[in-house]
Order: C-alpha cells, then structure tokens, then sequence
C-alpha cells in the first residue's frame, strides 16, 4: 500500500511540475506572440564591436562600441524587417613595430562612422535569423602612433557599405541578444589615392530593448 501511495504521489507531482514549466513557457510564447501583433515597434540596441581590416598583415583585431536606435515591422507572424540606426566605431589595432621599451603598443587606425540597417528577419521561436545591408557616412578617422592621434579624413573614402548576416535569441518579450557580422564591399581609402583596396570586416554583440 506504501508503494501504491508513493507511486501515485510521485506520478502527481511529476505531472503538475511539468504542467507547470509548460505553461510557463507558454506564457512566454504568448506575451512574444502579443507584442508580435503589435506589428511595429521601436527600441534601442548597444553592443561590442570586433573589428579588422582586410590585407592588414601586420594587423591585430580592435574593439570598440555601437550604440542607436531601432524600428521594427512585422509583416507576418515570424517574418519582419528592421531598421536601425547607429553609431558604430572600427578600425584596427597595429601590431608592435618598435623596441622592447618603446613597444607602440596603441599604434591603431580608427574610423567611426553613423550607419544605417535595413535587416530581413525570420523567427524560429526564440530564436531568429537575419541579413541584410548597412549603408555609413565617415564621421571620424585617425591614425595613432606612440600615442599620437593624426587626422586620416583627407585618406580615407568619406562612406562605407556592406552586407550584414547574423542571429539572435529572445531574452524576453522585451529584450533580444544580438549577433551580426558585417562584411565590407567598398574600400576605406579614398578612390583618388589609387591604393590597394581594403575594407572592413567585424563582429558585433549586444542587447537590444523593444517597446
């Protein structure tokens, strides 16, 4: 009779632990779903960039920051487009060239830019798959050596475009982590110098918030 009871107590609790999480990933689902059918929203986005330049040997990678806001439009449940806007820092990270006690360490190049997004979006329940395009205008360049900031504008091309490819995943009815990587196609130098091409290539992360 212990054993019936135990049994059946076990198989109750199971059964109503398991309602339990169900329901609350449905819940989940249901307030995503809801904020869906709201069809547009607006939001902001911030995050880490990763960033290089191509044909850059003597290169290592450059961190910096992006930061703006953000529009999207659902045209079906789980398809929508989005746009954003942002402020986006890239460049590169020189590798040392000097002597043991004048390492030149913080030898970069770095280009910031104000970028606009159009981005395709497929839903896949909390996850998403995206890609798109990214149009920017130069808004500030230099050169830094051994400490030393120097104007690059004059050198190099005043916007920049590339293709976007990427994903995410749904945090929470209101909040998305984000990952993109952004693949350069016009080169950073201004056409008149007649230098070899190079464009900019990175990866970013980061949070999004939508309302």
């Amino acid at each position: 009779m212990r054993k019936l009871i135990f049994l059946i107590f076990t198989g109750v609790f199971t059964s109503f632990c398991y309602a339990q999480e169900s329901r609350e990933y449905q819940d989940f689902d249901d307030e995503v779903e809801e904020i869906n059918k709201k069809r547009s929203y607006f939001g902001f986005v911030g995050g880490y960039n990763h960033t290089r330049i191509s044909k850059e040997n003597s290169a290592r990678q450059k961190g910096g920051f992006y930061t703006g806001v953000t529009f999207e439009r659902f045209l079906e449940e789980k398809v929508s487009y989005q746009l954003d806007l942002i402020y986006t820092q890239r460049g590169v990270r020189l590798k040392d060239h000097g002597t043991l006690f004048n390492p030149r360490q913080n030898d970069r190049i770095s280009m910031n830019y104000l970028a606009l997004s159009y981005i395709g979006k497929v839903y896949l329940d909390k996850l998403y798959l995206q890609g798109g395009m990214q149009g920017a205008l130069l808004v500030a360049a230099t050169d830094e050596v051994n400490g030393i900031k120097t104007s690059r504008w004059g050198d190099s091309s005043p916007y920049d475009f590339g293709l976007l490819l990427g994903g995410g995943f749904q945090l929470s009815p209101n909040f998305y982590f984000d990952l993109r990587g952004y693949f350069g196609l016009v080169s950073i130098h201004n056409e008149e110098l007649e230098l070899r091409e190079q464009y900019n290539y990175n990866v970013s992360f980061g949070l999004g918030f939508k309302f």
